[in-house]
């Protein structure tokens, strides 16, 4: 297979990674591994000063599935707690991923923090990456088990995020970001109590702030044969870079609950929820990341006159509580087309860690299975029925669909949705 067959092999992506890196592949060159420093510049950053922190990503060719940021983690809580931990034992205090293209948003995903975290907690997935700190995960950088020291808070400890559930920066391509326009990736602080759990003393206030801040990426060289196949192709048509994304819609739970997620589009994928107590970062027993039943009786999606699945999913008892699971294990591994469902353990699912999920993508993995029938821009309604739920529970749903981001000549850019 040549150069541009490569290329063209398949319109909605740009280049596939694995095609470039085979034993007998001449294309790259030289492979660097580049640290960026934000340009929010390299100060302390915190929830309550600088809460944005971005980067321009170089203007070279990027291999976005080696891409992780690094940081410091550092307590500075006032008051004397006699222990401090990482909320849920999550390494993310990261609650909003925003990506721009040219000035246009290509991804946007609130309560990133949120969704990752259901990732580890119902897979134990630790995808391990190498870096500068040695080979270590998003998650469980300290004993494999997660948990900081109070200590080891205070003095402030480096901590490596991989995102996942990402649809550009966790993908197997890489991008010809030297024929794109400026690149710029936003990451925003979440609130104190949702990262740091204070428990005893005298008048505990979470209080953190990041230092030594990085994304580190590999930029890639490709030989002149290769460049110039490329810049011809591109002269030829558009290409088109396929990426799948997230949204989300937050919403407190009353007895009977009808929540507006988003909307029809042609390449719906999946939806999640996970319920959270929002008075859990205070309490010394529970955390921001306890995702619980809250008197859950039962869900179901609408569509119009469409019903998915056709009978509400009954989760009140154990037998009732399979079915549940059985959907959610199958819509966790439609995330990036993987096996991460396989993986969600039994035991403890409707007690220890609820989520629901519920599949909405055909067998093509393009276009939505939903009937064709609906009309674009329909609204999705997920109804809940709870008895005596929680106070302060909220709904925290994510609705999982395919981007289009298509590249022309002339270092243009648009974003298809």
């Amino acid at each position: 297979m040549n150069v541009m067959e490569m290329l063209l092999n398949n319109q909605k992506t740009i280049t596939y990674k694995s095609g470039y890196e085979a034993p007998t592949s001449s294309y790259i060159v030289r492979r660097n591994k580049t640290r960026v420093v934000p340009l929010t510049g390299s100060s302390n950053y915190t929830p309550t000063s600088t809460r944005r922190i971005s980067w321009r990503l170089p203007s070279e060719w990027s291999d976005m599935n080696d891409l992780f940021f690094t940081f410091k983690l550092r307590n500075t809580s006032t008051g004397t707690p006699t222990d401090v931990e990482l909320q849920g034992g999550s390494h993310i205090p990261f609650q909003r991923l925003r990506i721009t293209i040219g000035g246009v948003v290509a991804e946007d995903i609130n309560n990133i923090n949120v969704l990752e975290q259901l990732i580890h907690k119902t897979t134990g997935n630790d995808d391990l990456v190498n870096c500068p700190l040695g080979k270590v995960s998003g998650y469980t950088t300290k004993d494999g088990t997660g948990k900081l020291s109070q200590a080891e808070l205070d003095a402030g400890y480096e901590l490596v995020w991989k995102p996942k559930v990402s649809g550009i920066l966790s993908n197997d391509k890489i991008l010809p970001l030297p024929y794109m326009p400026e690149c710029v990736i936003e990451l925003y602080l979440d609130d104190s109590v949702n990262v740091l759990k204070l428990t005893g003393g005298t008048a505990p206030v979470s209080q953190y702030e990041l230092s030594d801040v990085h994304l580190n990426i590999d930029t890639v060289e490709y030989d002149s044969d290769f460049v110039q196949a490329f810049e011809s192709s591109l002269n030829n048509s558009p290409l088109n870079y396929y990426f799948t994304t997230f949204s989300n819609f937050n919403q407190t739970i009353t007895g009977n609950t009808d929540m507006t997620i988003g909307s029809f589009r042609t390449d719906l994928k999946s939806i999640f929820g996970v319920i959270r107590n929002a008075t859990n970062n205070a309490s010394p027993t529970a955390s921001s990341y306890d995702f619980i039943k809250s008197g859950l009786q039962q869900y179901q999606l609408s569509l119009g006159s469409l019903r998915i699945p056709n009978e509400p999913v009954q989760c009140v008892d154990d037998n009732q509580l399979a079915r549940s699971l059985t959907y959610f294990t199958q819509t966790l591994s439609n995330i990036r087309d993987n096996s991460l469902g396989m993986n969600v353990p039994y035991d403890g699912y409707g007690n220890n860690m609820f989520a629901i999920g519920l599949d909405l993508e055909s067998d093509d993995a393009q276009l939505s299975g939903l009937s064709s029938t609906i009309t674009f821009g329909a609204p999705l309604l997920l109804s809940l029925t709870a008895s005596n739920p929680v106070a302060s529970s909220i709904m925290n749903t994510f609705v999982h669909y395919g981007s289009i981001l298509t590249l022309s000549s002339n270092r243009s850019c648009s974003v298809t949705f």
